[in-house]
């Protein structure tokens, strides 16, 4: 098998849980970069690969690793549209970092598990078909959702900062991929970095985004390279950003203001060119009120701004929501979904007591 992490530290701890908790069974070869994976491999494919997004591009180019029988996407980024994106990407697994012993070799045998059925008896196709929808991923056709719809067909048109804001599971990080894959012709081909920075360690986070050269801190025994320079060429997306610090804002709005950033210990300079997408689930005037924003950061990337709703101020959306999701599942489960009653839609029409209007709180 074979481990793909831009991190040192993490390839090693990832293959000294292997080789000390697989009893034998499993034996981790590791690289630093998909290129090194690709050039050692391809002679003679290995079973099982864990590899990281972050380091080989994306979930995006899942779909040209073909170095594996079975890949496992691990990320630090725990969300479920990247979850989604990874397998479709064709990952057989997904796992969020940091990842402990016992799961990954549960996982691992899980694996093998699969392979020993796939041999033992016939093969049984396992494919779900992905309830249709409306636009790039959404469902929805309410007024307010066809209005965003038009804004990110305009604004993916330009590379200039979008910025968007609405409640958690409303939508922001399926509208930030929706603005990269519908760019110019070949931008859903170039790389889309994503960055929860509510999920990232503090003293961590200016690593993340701009990277760290050997011996900047603590742990940091190799060069890695950042989400801003894994980006390049691409889309940045920066959630939650009125979760970063204050200290870590200013070096942001200067790298939007330049294009240029040291890695962390650094003293080198590097420029990319990247689409800056950044999101919260905030107000930001009331955060630049609290100091939880920097004013002059938020009107450089305030550029091009959606809104999205929830869904309690959509309620047209409510029924095609839930077929989509009933149709999901039960195609997941091998099963028939039952058609909508006039009484189910009935009951989407209703004018909302306040229970049932936070009950749709998304």
């Amino acid at each position: 098998m074979a481990i793909i992490d831009g991190d040192a530290a993490q390839r090693r701890n990832l293959a000294s849980m292997i080789a000390e908790r697989s009893a034998g069974r499993f034996v981790a070869v590791t690289f630093a970069n998909a290129g090194e994976a690709e050039a050692a491999v391809r002679a003679e494919p290995v079973g099982i690969l864990i590899a990281d997004l972050e380091t080989i591009g994306g979930a995006a180019r899942l779909p040209q690793m073909s170095v594996a029988r079975t890949t496992i996407a691990t990320t630090v980024n725990a969300s479920l549209t990247t979850a989604i994106a990874a397998v479709r990407g064709g990952a057989a697994d997904f796992l969020v970092k940091p990842i402990g012993a016992k799961v990954l070799i549960e996982h691992l045998e899980a694996v093998v598990a699969g392979w020993q059925t796939e041999t033992s008896a016939a093969p049984v196709p396992n494919v779900v078909t992905p309830a249709p929808t409306d636009f790039a991923g959404f469902i929805g056709r309410s007024p307010p959702m066809l209005a965003v719809y038009e804004q990110i067909r305009r604004m993916a048109q330009s590379r200039a900062p979008v910025f968007l804001t609405g409640e958690s599971g409303t939508g922001k990080e399926l509208a930030a991929e929706a603005i990269h894959t519908l760019g110019a012709p070949g931008d859903a081909a170039r790389p889309f970095v994503a960055i929860n920075c509510s999920a990232v360690p503090r003293d961590l986070m200016e690593s993340e985004i701009f990277g760290h050269v050997r011996g900047a801190f603590t742990g940091a025994t190799d060069n890695r390279s950042g989400a801003a320079e894994l980006a390049d060429g691409g889309t940045l997306f920066l959630d939650e950003l009125t979760e970063m610090e204050l200290s870590l804002q200013a070096k942001l709005l200067r790298f939007v203001q330049t294009g240029s950033f040291r890695r962390v210990g650094g003293s080198e300079a590097k420029r990319v060119n990247v689409r800056i997408v950044s999101a919260t689930n905030r107000d930001p005037l009331t955060a630049i009120a609290g100091g939880q924003l920097r004013a002059d950061l938020f009107y450089r990337l305030h550029v091009l701004p959606i809104h999205l709703l929830p869904l309690r101020e959509r309620r047209e959306d409510i029924l095609p929501l839930a077929e989509a999701f009933l149709a999901r599942f039960a195609a997941e489960e091998g099963a028939r979904p039952s058609p909508s009653t006039p009484a189910r839609r009935k009951c989407c029409s209703r004018t909302p007591t306040p229970a049932t209007s936070a009950s749709l709180r998304t």
